[in-house]
């Protein structure tokens, strides 16, 4: 009986001995967030229609690094004599490709008026430049001006936008208008935020951004169009998350017809998740270590 009893001590110590010298090792699935990151990469000067109709092409545009998570994000600006919506909706922009391949609209400003803004968005993965084609489907509303500013979303979730707001054109100088108009925009954690502004001027005032990464925001380009009056486009991004506002100060003056109307959209992308594999190394006492951080 004691010899039996030394054998089985003599083998729980050859067990634990084991146990410190070769500890169990196990990997498991570790979930990392990424971050979602907006690249401003061009702002082409805006074209003057003269009353006139499209498609307008955008050449040689600079579409940023290429890479297999690119999203190329494209604002549209139109300034037209009337409203396109009666004849076209979505303020006479009907479509928007990216070197041939057809972009998907994210949002655009719902306005009863004659500024519009629109966010359009494709997963364009080759390539550094494209001509870039805003159709408007033959609406014969009168369009004056159209106008686009380009940056690249990458580190995304989705291509779609997680979120999306607008701001509709109103008709006054007062500060700052808001993106939305009322309430927020959800951003999502690590995630990141686009905006884009459009105002129908008579005398241009720089425009100026809060709660963005920059108070001058990422592009602004002015027209002055044959009619006498012009166009303001401005884009900007933020990184700031939660529920989200963000407003734009650009007083001006109305143009001859008494346009001065603001119109503003947003769009919010989300991260991608990485599945990592981290090593879980079981030692005694219930202590362990993964990554060489110990855990209780």
């Amino acid at each position: 009986m004691e010899s039996k009893r030394l054998h089985l001590y003599s083998n729980a110590l050859r067990l634990l001995l084991l146990l410190i010298v070769f500890p169990i090792v196990s990997s498991v699935p570790l979930i990392a967030a990424a971050s979602v990151f907006f690249t401003p990469t061009d702002d082409p000067p805006i074209q003057d229609l003269d009353y006139g109709d499209g498609p307008v092409t955008f050449s040689s545009v600079n579409i940023g690094t290429p890479s297999s998570d690119r999203v190329v994000v494209v604002g549209v600006d139109d300034v037209a004599a009337q409203d396109c919506d009666d004849t076209c909706g979505d303020g006479g922009t009907t479509g928007v490709t990216i070197g041939g391949t057809s972009a998907t609209e994210a949002v655009y400003s719902d306005t009863s008026t004659t500024s519009d803004a629109s966010l359009w968005y494709a997963n364009i993965t080759s390539g550094t430049t494209a001509d870039i084609v805003v159709s408007n489907g033959g609406c014969n509303c009168g369009l004056q001006d159209t106008g686009i500013v380009v940056g690249t979303i990458t580190g995304e979730a989705s291509a779609a936008p997680s979120a999306t707001s607008a701001h509709p054109e109103v008709y006054d100088s007062s500060d700052p208008q808001l993106i939305p108009t009322t309430g927020t925009m959800t951003v999502p954690a690590n995630g990141a935020a686009v905006l884009l502004g459009n105002i129908s001027f008579y005398t241009a005032d720089t425009p100026t951004w809060t709660n963005t990464t920059s108070a001058s925001g990422d592009y602004f380009v002015a027209t002055s169009s044959t009619e006498g009056y012009g166009t303001d486009e401005f884009l900007a991004h933020s990184y700031s998350t939660g529920a989200q506002s963000y407003g734009v100060s650009d007083s001006v003056t109305g143009n001859g017809y008494a346009y001065g109307g603001f119109a503003g959209v947003g769009a919010a992308w989300a991260p991608a998740t990485t599945a990592l594999t981290g090593r879980i190394i079981r030692l005694i006492g219930g202590i362990r270590l993964i990554g060489g951080v110990q855990l209780q």
